[in-house]
């Protein structure tokens, strides 16, 4: 009974024990009770040890040591890569998690191996072993895979890598010709003597090339680098096209590759020009063939380039490097060309101030054209771009009305490209309906206008992507037409991520090539546990996307629309988004075949990455869309330099470098490099230090130390890291001048009247400012007064309206219509271009006008020559007749100096343009109208010599380089007195030689031996002077412009005789006050005379009354004699 009451006590105390356990287990906030409990009931601990336990867990006196927990493990590695270390200690102490040490023994970084020279077979094959085997990347459903290469900026400095007892941050163009090993100290020396001469034999890689593959998934989908080597960005795209074929080919064969993961289908870069022309050797080397499966599915894109590459590979450029190229062009001071339209930045400003959502800062910010690297910003462009079609435009001006078309015209374009990637409730139909909307319309306008639309490397690149994507869903389609395609995978975007990661790591943002290679491997580690947990990723998705404007980063868990491959049709979207375009361009290019898609693939070699029937934009040349596009790929240092190593020894190493160390040096910069056990198997290991007079150096330090560029550091700011500037630098606008909102002020987009130079006349032409500069700045209003004082130097830039009398005092402006003011070519093209159209005027040669907005009636003659899309009411601008009669006569009048001479040295400053067909305006009759009567003008290249005029004397038709022979006989009959009864109006009293009237201003310019003749006659034509003075059978005249000794006038040769006898009598007189070497200069021989068809008599009968002028025999001898004196006198002078 006694035992039986203490067995009942027992189990009543245990009770009461579990009872205690289970309050401590409730009240206690304890985070690792089941540790504990896990370790005691290993231990068969009774309830009250477990209480104390707990009790001791609570109060930090015990810590529980439970077996290895897989998944604490990888939380752990999460959190020291992305926390850090401290953080990870806190977490253990506080919830237990394994600690720094047991993270490290367990999850050991993998090792990324950079590439000392170009990538190798050995480098790739080594990494992708480390990088995909299946338990750092578990296989999973196969799929497509993109080579993504990008660039990334470098400190400028060399480090020890230790597996390969070598140097590593040399330059791979040249580091081939070093011997990179660090055998001792004089190895070190030769290195930097390579890189420091003044001719260097080698440089410092100022850039990372790092290379990735990601796969066509939609999860597990991120880039893991494989391959890293540095650049001095001197490489040309055949080099970097070798070693990527490489690469391609290390993968395909290795057994982690394409065996395991899936096949490589394209090449992603952004628009750098050696990456372009790279991407082009690489994947553009052989036709689709007609036995590939993929040939059925795209045979039938009309237009579409089936060249590819080996095993079918692509190539394409990352979208948003061409979102930001767009917005480039768009914001660029020269601006783009769509139709006859000029759109610039101010054109952007004054429309787009009009959408209800922007405001003018907001404005001015999104068309900065200092923010490149903004893709949220160029987005926001391109989409707001898009939305003026919403604007009321019926208060709209004709020249505004006709800005808007062309803006909306060039934002469906490029929204028709911008928006299938980032609008998230879009189908793969309509994404790729619109991608073939965007390469049709921009092929048609590329034909137009060539590189005046946008640049040909940003036109091959945009064409590429969207050829890309079409082969890449026809692949998928192949592979599993179950699966999802996002578009947003395709380009080097997944890439910058990584690139993203390794800047944020730890507080050294910058990061010469070992430290880049570590960062990249740990980022690879972070992507491999979200592989492996997936509910830890959070990813990036955002909370709302849709109606958002200017989205950037976006992923499958952002995406809405239906992506699935099984779903599309390639051919219906490829040909609805053609017709589409069709009817985009027809309403842009009325009645041009340029929207005729079918005929134009019809020609030979001609599809959509050939415009013109070959290949446009892979060259070496930068592209100006691009700019500063790799700001953070490229890098400069930061203001401040640091000088050489300072003291050295004979040896060129200082006693004390292996205690001292740079400002800007980190610990671990003279630490042995940690690495992986691996490495050692793969390369051979070289002893880490090195004996110099007895004492032991790290060759780490040492390479280091000394093998660094002065100005290696760079600024931390990614967009700066190039050129070393400030933001306020970059983002620096132009001086504007204050104006008076209500004031008297000059604004883009005003109407004017200006005084042009076109063949021989000056006339009057309409324009129609596009921008206003002064220096180097741009503006976009000014005041007028400013504008009109020549002193303050504006310069207008203005496209020429074309104007047509519409009745007798009206004359009216087909919208759309502008006159073409470049220098007519002999090639017949029908494309246009920004010089074309686009004049720059001096601002004091403008005068603004205020036309009247009238409707286009029908019975107009140019009615029918207008945009057949502008509907029959629409409105123009007209002008009165007689005030533009009377603004031509005041402009002249203020133009006109007051000194006559002036006049041909001012008209320099009138802007020429070439006659087709637009100046001067014509009235219905054909008749120039609004020209400057009784004044005629020429430059010495203003008329085609071989072109043919009328006598203005005789009116006889001759050609242009004969009309000075012409003219000639009629000037010496009429001095010899030969009637001649067939001329329509005598030959002037002091003729002018090229038309035989005058006054016209012909001047000879005398430069040493060379001699050169200016002209305004509108009969002047430029010839030989040597050759025109020497009479010979073809050209018998040799009436040339000669310079009167007395008074330095140019004269005539044939009006010599009658000038020095009205204007020099005394020198006739005697002649010796005549320069003997004039009176030789101005003879005619009898054969001339003849030649010219005058009868002899009557030509020595007029020559006998100049006998000095005309001396024969032994006068004419006295005077040659006396020339070649005064000849060997100016001879002995200039000696």
């Amino acid at each position: 009974m006694q035992e039986n009451s203490r067995k009942s006590s027992r189990l009543t105390q245990r009770l009461d024990d579990y009872g205690r356990l289970i309050q401590h287990i409730a009240v206690s906030d304890y985070k690792n009770t089941s540790r504990v409990l896990q370790v005691t009931l290993k231990n068969r601990s009774s309830p009250a040890a477990a209480i104390s336990k707990l009790q001791d867990a609570i109060s930090r006196k015990y810590t529980p040591h439970p077996g290895i927990d897989e998944f604490a493990l990888d939380l752990g590695c999460l959190v020291k890569a992305i926390g850090g270390t401290k953080l990870l200690f806190a977490l253990n102490r506080g919830l237990s998690l394994p600690s720094y040490r047991t993270v490290g023994r367990h999850r050991k970084v993998p090792q990324l191996i950079p590439s000392i020279l170009a990538p190798s077979y050995d480098d790739v094959s080594a990494n992708i072993s480390t990088f995909f085997n299946q338990h750092e990347r578990p296989l999973s459903v196969p799929s497509g895979h993109s080579i993504l290469i990008d660039g990334v900026a470098l400190e400028e400095r060399c480090r020890y890598f230790r597996p390969a007892n070598s140097v590593i941050g040399v330059c791979r163009e040249h580091a081939k010709d070093l011997d990179l090993h660090v055998w001792d100290a004089e190895s070190i020396l030769k290195i930097g003597e390579a890189i420091h001469d003044k001719e260097p034999r080698a440089h410092y890689a100022s850039e990372a090339t790092v290379v990735a593959i990601a796969p066509f998934r939609s999860s597990s989908y991120s880039a893991v680098p494989f391959a890293l080597s540095g650049s001095c960005k001197a490489e040309r795209g055949e080099s970097m096209a070798s070693w990527i074929m490489k690469l391609i080919r290390t993968w395909n064969d290795h057994p982690d590759g394409a065996a395991a993961h899936g096949q490589i289908w394209s090449i992603a870069t952004d628009g750098e020009s050696t990456m372009r022309m790279s991407r082009f050797i690489l994947c553009m080397s052989r036709a689709l063939a007609t036995t590939s499966l993929l040939y059925p599915l795209l045979r039938n894109l009309t237009g579409l380039n089936l060249f590819t590459g080996e095993n079918e590979v692509t190539m394409t450029c990352d979208p948003k490097h061409v979102f930001k190229r767009f917005a480039t062009l768009l914001r660029a001071r020269e601006g783009i060309l769509v139709n006859t339209s000029i759109i610039n930045k101010n054109h952007l400003r004054s429309h787009l101030v009009q959408l209800p959502h922007i405001n003018s800062s907001t404005v001015e910010s999104l068309i900065d054209p200092a923010d490149k690297q903004n893709v949220p910003k160029a987005v926001t462009l391109i989409q707001s771009l898009g939305q003026l079609s919403s604007l009321d435009v019926s208060h709209h001006s004709p020249s505004r009305l006709n800005e808007h078309r062309s803006l909306v015209a060039a934002g469906e374009i490029f929204c028709a490209f911008v928006n299938p990637f980032v609008n998230v409730t879009w189908s793969l139909s309509e994404q790729l309906t619109s991608l073939s909307k965007y390469t049709h319309a921009a092929f048609a306008v590329y034909s137009k206008h060539t590189t005046d639309f946008m640049t040909s490397a940003l036109y091959a690149d945009s064409q590429a992507a969207v050829k890309d994507i079409y082969f890449c869903v026809a692949k998928q389609q192949l592979l599993d037409s179950h699966q999802k395609f996002y578009l947003i995978h395709c380009g080097t975007d997944r890439l910058e991520m990584d690139f993203c990661h390794a800047r944020t790591q730890n507080h050294h943002q910058n990061f010469d090539i070992l430290d880049l290679a570590s960062k990249l491997a740990t980022s690879s580690l972070i992507d491999s546990i979200f592989v492996r947990n997936p509910t830890l990723d959070a990813g990036s998705r955002r909370l709302k996307v849709t109606g958002v404007v200017g989205v950037d980063h976006l992923n499958p868990k952002s995406w809405i629309g239906d992506v699935s491959v099984g779903k599309v049709s390639l051919q219906w979207c490829w040909e609805e988004g053609r017709k589409q375009a069709a009817q985009l361009i027809s309403s842009l290019y009325p009645g041009d075949p340029v929207a005729d898609f079918e005929a134009a693939f019809r020609l030979d070699s001609h599809d959509l990455l050939r415009p013109g029937g070959r290949y446009v934009g892979f060259s070496a040349e930068a592209d100006p869309s691009i700019a500063d596009d790799q700001l953070d790929d490229t890098a400069v240092a930061e203001t401040h330099s640091h000088d050489g190593c300072g003291d050295d020894g004979e040896d060129g190493f200082s006693d004390n470098d292996a205690e001292s160390s740079r400002d800007d040096m980190d610990l671990e910069d003279l630490l042995p490099d940690s690495t992986d056990d691996s490495l050692d198997s793969f390369y051979t290991r070289g002893d880490e230090w090195l004996e110099i007079d007895g004492q032991q150096y790290l060759k780490s330090s040492l390479v280091t130390q000394h093998l660094k560029a002065n100005r290696s550091k760079k600024v931390v700011e990614r967009t700066l890291r190039v050129r070393g500037l400030t933001l306020d630098d970059l983002r620096k606008r132009p001086t504007e001048l204050p104006v008076d909102p209500d004031g008297d002020n000059f604004q883009v987009g005003d109407l004017a009247v200006t005084l042009v130079r076109t063949d021989s006349l000056v006339c009057l032409a309409i324009i129609q400012a596009i921008g206003i500069r002064k220096d180097q700045n741009t503006h976009h209003v000014v005041k007028t007064e400013a504008l009109y004082d020549s002193k303050e130097g504006y310069t207008i830039q203005v496209e020429v309206l074309r104007i047509v009398q519409a009745s007798s005092d009206m004359w009216a402006w087909p919208p759309h219509d502008f006159v073409k003011v470049s220098k007519p070519t002999k090639q017949k093209t029908k494309k246009l271009a920004v010089k074309d159209f686009a004049l720059s005027v001096p601002g004091f040669l403008c005068h603004r006008i205020s036309p009247r907005i009238s409707p286009i009636p029908n019975q107009l003659h140019f009615a029918e020559s207008l945009d057949a899309t502008l509907p029959r009411d629409s409105e123009t601008w007209t002008f009165d007749a007689t005030e533009l009669l009377q603004l031509i006569q005041s402009v002249w009048s203020d133009f006109r100096p007051e000194n006559e001479d002036d006049l041909e040295e001012k008209t320099e400053l009138l802007p020429r343009i070439w006659s087709s067909g637009g100046l001067p305006y014509t009235d219905q009759t054909g008749t120039a109208a609004f020209v400057i009567e009784g004044f005629s003008l020429n430059g010495p290249d203003a008329l085609d010599k071989e072109a043919t005029r009328q006598c203005p004397l005789c009116n006889k038709q001759k050609k242009l380089k004969a009309m000075r022979d012409h003219i000639g006989h009629h000037v010496l009959s009429r001095l010899c007195g030969v009637e001649e009864d067939h001329l329509l109006k005598p030959v002037s009293e002091d003729p002018c030689g090229f038309c035989g009237g005058g006054p016209c201003n012909t001047t000879l310019t005398i430069t040493g031996d060379k001699k050169q003749v200016k002209s305004n006659c509108r009969f002047h034509c430029p010839f030989k002077y040597g050759s025109a003075k020497k009479s010979s059978k073809a050209s018998p005249c040799t009436n040339v412009p000669v310079r009167c000794p007395q008074c330095s006038k140019t004269i005539w040769k044939y009006n010599a005789a009658d000038h020095i006898t009205v204007n020099h009598a005394e020198s006739v007189s005697d002649n010796n006050d005549l320069d003997p070497r004039f009176i030789l200069e101005v003879q005619i021989s009898d054969e001339e005379g003849t030649s010219m068809g005058i009868p002899n008599e009557a030509f020595v009968e007029w020559r006998a009354k100049y006998p000095n002028l005309f001396p024969q025999g032994g006068a004419r001898a006295a005077i040659e004699a006396r020339a070649q004196g005064t000849q060997n006198g100016t001879k002995r002078r200039r000696l």
